[in-house]
């Protein structure tokens, strides 16, 4: 009797899941290494030899939105749909499961994004397991914008962003939790936390846009150097690898009497071994990017301590152009104050710059009457989080902390606006450029 092609097929899945399970069990008795960016060898078939049987997982529900769907005007802002790419879809994993991606796009609020995960189907996603979604095995997808790294561009419009995370869920998704905390431990060793995570489920992340001038990057790969062309217009890169070794603080650090303290407890300060995001690459797995034929940058494997601005391991990358400031005369507006409340400020003012994206917000701060006692001395303010044309009244009420007392309160109106370098996820000067001023008498 002829056989049953539902049984043929049956068989056939078992199979190539067979073959799949021997394959991911010889790779994981390989050395493990850093995966590479790039398109210097073939590595779609790499990936599609690897997972030939990857029609047996199934694909489960998106990744949800942590704090609801982004929105168009305000935070952020919502992904430009024209200016999302994925950079590359074909990074190794160090176990040889599904290949790791990286993705760009920018937001309707200006700000320049990347995101990184496993790749199934051409897709951006997380992989059920690790703790994500149950261990469901399932893939699901990562829609923009979430678990997603944002930074202003520069003066000229171009991105500088990197990052590295030393504890990465080898799910494609960012580790939380105690047991993460554990794994990017740097300094003194810490009490062993309430939910370890297993090293073999952790990877070591590097990512980012070095700009359109960067060509090249060197990066370790064990003991070993590996060079990689950038990927893109915007200078890409993406290595994947075990965890690294978390390593002390920097001696210069320790020996300062202002530092000392905070690093020999700090979990998370140096990007040695930690997390951290800043313009240019300061981890100890980046070592040199190239710009064009002869510029290079030697990467200094950097701390957020001694390098506050966050512009990472190497000065100015060539192309970089500073955000430019706000001048006084430009902002200047009259402030006016009215107490609505027992405990609230109504603060109006007419913004006579605009506020086009998330590089600039208008902050309004209130001061109270001095009273003499610690405790009831402290300002209060309000910022903008939407974009606001020039010429527009905004109205602001603000709440003190306590219950409005006789006196004079003092009322300062300011531009906030980015810094010439970039910060991760944009984060404004303070005060900024004073707009106006303004006192309210209440008796």
């Amino acid at each position: 009797m002829d056989e049953n092609p539902f049984d043929r097929l049956g068989d056939e899945l078992d199979a190539a899941a067979r073959r799949q399970l021997a394959g991911a069990v010889k790779s994981r008795r390989r050395r493990r290494s850093f995966g590479l960016l790039a398109a210097i060898v073939a590595l779609p078939s790499l990936a599609a030899t690897a997972w030939a049987a990857s029609a047996l997982i199934s694909q489960g529900s998106p990744v949800a939105y942590q704090r609801g769907a982004p929105v168009s005007g305000t935070g952020v802002g919502t992904p430009v749909p024209a200016s999302v790419r994925m950079l590359t879809a074909s990074i190794e994993d160090p176990d040889g499961d599904l290949p790791w991606g990286l993705r760009s796009f920018r937001t309707t609020r200006g700000m320049a994004c990347l995101q990184i995960g496993r790749v199934y189907e051409g897709k951006l996603g997380v992989l059920g397991r690790d703790g994500s979604f149950g261990n469901d095995g399932r893939f699901h997808e990562l829609r923009p914008s979430i678990h997603a790294q944002c930074f202003p561009p520069d003066g000229a419009g171009n991105a500088y962003l990197t990052h590295h995370d030393n504890a990465y869920l080898a799910s494609g998704e960012p580790c939380r939790g105690s047991g993460c905390r554990d794994a990017r431990t740097v300094g003194r060793p810490s009490e062993p936390a309430p939910d370890p995570i297993d090293p073999t489920h952790l990877r070591s992340v590097d990512f980012g846009l070095l700009g359109p001038e960067a060509t090249s990057i060197t990066y370790r790969d064990g003991a070993r150097f590996r060079t990689a062309p950038t990927l893109g217009e915007g200078g890409g890169y993406l290595v994947v690898g075990p965890p690294l070794k978390p390593a002390a603080f920097p001696e210069h650090v320790m020996k300062n009497p202002r530092y000392a303290n905070i690093a020999r407890f700090s979990r998370s300060y140096t990007q040695d071994g930690g997390s951290l995001s800043a313009m240019t690459p300061a981890s100890r797995v980046i070592t040199s990017v190239r710009y064009g034929d002869t510029a290079r940058c030697d990467v200094k494997v950097a701390t957020i301590i001694d390098n506050g601005r966050r512009t990472g391991g190497c000065p100015d990358p060539p192309g970089f152009v500073a955000i430019p400031q706000a001048q006084p005369d430009d902002v200047r507006t009259k402030v006016t104050a009215t107490a609505i409340g027992p405990r609230e400020i109504r603060v109006s003012f007419v913004a006579r710059v605009a506020v086009r994206d998330r590089l600039s917000a208008y902050n309004v701060m209130v001061k109270p009457p001095r009273s003499g006692r610690p405790c009831c001395d402290g300002a209060s303010g309000s910022s903008t989080d939407r974009n606001i044309p020039a010429g527009h009244r905004i109205v602001k009420n603000v709440m003190a902390p306590r219950r409005l007392r006789p006196g004079r309160y003092t009322i300062t109106v300011s531009l906030r606006t980015q810094s010439p370098h970039p910060s991760p996820g944009g984060n404004l000067q303070y005060p900024g450029t004073i707009a106006g001023r303004t006192t309210l008498v209440v008796r």
